[in-house]
């Protein structure tokens, strides 16, 4: 501790201690790690109750099917507005702890559990794919450059790359072959993650809603051994993202994705 000298009333002198830089700095960023991993379980809460409370949501106005796909839409954004606002805070908290994308998954923990993947406010979205491709199509259109344009128009070839591998029949595959098909897989995952995660930038950037209410981690790059120093959270917080964007997208592109496994079933 610093010392602040103090003239008391007596003439006499006190030592008042004051913190120093690197106490309140240390203070602050322990703060800043407190609130992040809170704001982590907070995540969580928010799925947990939006997946409790969204299939009541779905005969609000069943008398009224106008009403109730409107209902439909204000549901899932007003969650997806609650995500978004969580994840910026843990945004502005997280970033001057430096963190890298091991220590942030351990610190947030915003897994989800596996069996509730499919009913998550961010696989819900897709149900207003549609809506927003438009919206942001109509807006590039205007304002956008060739190269946004291309990215836009790039996802389908993306999709349809990714189910092949999905859906494909490995039963005969050797060893060395299934390793293959698996590592090509998994590149055709991150690279449908990485879409999505553009088209969110790229909405945001133009003022339109994004297609979901956070962007999404990949396993590019990943290591085991890194992660292992952090109870494999990393690991964790990447299958849940993984899954998450596969039913995102096997719903939105629904008829593609039936297609391609009829077409692999059929060899």
């Amino acid at each position: 501790m610093a010392e602040k000298l103090k003239i008391d009333s007596s003439g006499g002198e006190e030592v008042e201690t004051m913190p120093t830089y690197e106490e309140v700095r240390s203070k602050e960023l322990e703060g800043y790690r407190e609130r992040a991993s809170e704001l982590g379980r907070e995540y969580q809460q928010i799925e947990r109750d939006f997946d409790e409370k969204y299939p009541g949501s779905l005969t609000k106005y069943a008398d009224d099917p106008e009403k109730q796909k409107f209902y439909n839409k204000f549901f899932i954004e007003k969650y997806e507005n609650e995500i978004a606002s969580n994840r910026r805070e843990a945004n502005l908290c997280t970033k001057p702890l430096g963190l890298d994308g091991y220590e942030l998954a351990d610190l947030e923990k915003i897994d989800i559990v596996q069996s509730k993947l499919e009913r998550t406010v961010e696989v819900k979205s897709s149900d207003l794919y549609v809506s927003r491709r438009e919206a942001l199509q109509n807006k590039l259109n205007e304002e956008g450059t060739e190269e946004e344009k291309h990215l836009l128009a790039n996802t389908y070839g993306l999709i349809l790359e990714y189910a092949d591998y999905k859906f494909a029949d490995t039963s005969g595959y050797a060893l060395f072959e299934h390793q293959m098909h698996d590592k090509m897989r998994t590149e055709a995952h991150n690279k449908v993650i990485e879409q999505l995660n553009a088209m969110n930038d790229l909405a945001n950037k133009y003022g339109e809603r994004p297609f979901t209410c956070r962007n999404f981690v990949t396993s590019r790059n990943y290591s085991e051994e890194k992660d292992k120093e952090f109870g494999m959270a990393y690991r964790d917080r990447a299958s849940s993202d993984r899954k998450i964007v596969d039913f995102y997208f096997s719903r939105a592109y629904e008829s593609a994705m039936i297609r391609a496994k009829r077409q692999a079933e059929r060899g």
